[in-house]
């Protein structure tokens, strides 16, 4: 009995494979998850997009549920930079620049008072959103660099002849 539902649960954990494979996706199994990097490119960008704009709405909820449970007058539009970076490691620049407009207008309008307007009433606080859309961008343009070397631009070391 034990071993007959162990063999019903691996074809359950194989049935999205088999739907994509039957639908003419290509996917792969990666830890668990479907792969993106598979798939067709117009499947693709919708896909790795959807994945950037959820990093940030589920960034800016815990935000705004920190910013609602404390009454601080600080501006947490700085712990956006590590989904951010998650997203530019696993998706590459583009959808991680998606992720900078979008945290930026969600800190804007969620965050920052007066609240649920995009409106920056004062210079200092148009300075934090300023000051986190260059880092944001330089880190991205980074970490792009590191994790996405192009094959036709490998890294080079000055050890090799």
């Amino acid at each position: 009995m034990f071993a007959h539902a162990v063999h019903v649960y691996r074809q359950s954990l194989c049935l999205p494979i088999r739907i994509a494979h039957f639908s003419g996706l290509d996917t792969a199994i990666v830890n668990g998850g479907v792969s993106c990097q598979r798939l067709p490119r117009r499947v693709r960008c919708p896909v790795m997009n959807a994945v950037a704009l959820a990093v940030v709405s589920v960034a800016t909820a815990v935000l705004w549920l920190v910013k609602q449970g404390t009454n601080t007058d600080q501006h947490p539009v700085f712990f956006y930079l590590l989904p951010i970076a998650l997203v530019t490691m696993l998706y590459g620049r583009l959808p991680a620049m998606l992720c900078i407009f979008g945290a930026a207008l969600c800190a804007d309008f969620f965050l920052y008072d007066p609240l649920y307007t995009i409106d920056i009433p004062t210079w200092r606080e148009f300075g934090d959103q300023a000051c986190f859309a260059l880092v944001a961008l330089v880190g991205v343009k980074c970490a792009g660099e590191l994790f996405h070397r192009s094959s036709k631009n490998p890294p080079k070391s000055r050890f090799l002849a």
